[in-house]
């Protein structure tokens, strides 16, 4: 009896190691780093104005026992990420806001299990490398927020995982688009670039069939879309295009996704109502955003105002 309690003492202690503990570290293993636990009391280290490696060093060294789930950093320069913050601890969400680099890693991570990124005004000193990214083969969420690139650079898309289910890319300044950029991303279910000066769409951007379920493209300087640009999206339920310069909204282009699309925004567009719009008062979206620019009689009504009897075509 006492060496079968032994035994699961012992297994006990071998799986707490293995796991780690729950909840945050104690304040004063973290300083001047902060914890507080999420939803689901997942813990998030947030590091804020850190100047020097080693006190990030310190804090992983100090919180590798415990199963911090997202690590934040903000408002810092530093040489380089410590591997420690992926090795020791295995972070799964990373999140660096207003964060100077002068490169990327001290040394290469040990298969880190890293799932979502959310990169907001990051600098690395020499230009991004986006072949460090290929380090996290489980990435499934990646978010890009004020980082200029007017488009994104050769190197992307060979070293992102093509298991990424959601890309947004917003103030940016991306002005054009590769012509096969996301094919290689079947799983691809979110795309969104937004407030961004695009200009032209292709269908061929993306996977055929596609996952899309969300694709949102506001704030960009779009005037047309392809006719065959929603073919063999049968997911597709939300779709952004307000803050553009659309006039027309032919029919051939949206009839794909038209009877499953839920969200459909076109708020401050130059839409012309006219015969080429009348369809959507048959084809009624759930959630449908936006208004009328010309003829003179329909200028700002909402389009879901409108009548069939509203047309003579």
């Amino acid at each position: 009896m006492f060496q079968k309690g032994a035994i699961l003492l012992f297994l006990a202690v071998v799986v707490h190691k293995v796991i780690g503990e729950k909840g945050c570290p104690e304040r004063e293993e973290i300083s001047p780093c902060t914890c507080r636990e999420m939803f689901l009391g997942q813990p998030k280290l947030t590091c804020k104005e850190i100047t020097q490696v080693d006190t990030l060093k310190t804090v992983f060294q100090n919180a590798r026992r415990y199963r911090l789930t997202q690590f934040t950093l903000v408002n810092s320069t530093l040489q380089y990420i410590p591997h420690e913050v992926f090795d020791d601890v295995k972070v799964k969400n990373l999140e660096f806001e207003k964060v100077t680099f002068v490169k990327t890693f001290d040394k290469i991570p040990e298969n880190p299990g890293v799932v979502t990124i959310k990169l907001t005004e990051v600098r690395v000193i020499g230009g991004w490398d986006w072949s460090k990214l290929s380090l996290f083969k489980q990435l499934r969420d990646l978010t890009i927020s004020d980082i200029p690139m007017k488009r994104l650079s050769s190197d992307f898309r060979p070293n992102i995982s093509k298991k990424l289910e959601k890309l947004r890319l917003s103030w940016c300044k991306v002005k054009k688009l590769r012509d096969d950029e996301f094919q290689e991303f079947k799983d691809l279910e979110v795309f969104v670039a937004t407030h961004d000066e695009l200009t032209t769409l292709k269908r061929t951007m993306f996977a055929r069939p596609s996952k899309l379920k969300e694709l949102g493209l506001e704030y960009n300087r779009i005037s047309s879309i392809p006719a065959n640009m929603f073919e063999d999206m049968p997911y597709l339920d939300f779709l952004g295009l307000s803050h553009n310069q659309l006039t027309f909204l032919p029919i051939e282009t949206y009839r794909p996704v038209i009877d499953h699309l839920t969200y459909l925004r076109l708020v401050d567009n130059p839409l012309r109502c006219d015969c080429l719009i009348q369809w959507l008062t048959f084809k009624k979206v759930p959630n449908l955003y936006g208004e009328c620019a010309t003829p003179l009689k329909f200028e700002g009504k909402d389009l879901n105002d409108l009548k069939p009897q509203d047309f003579r075509c």
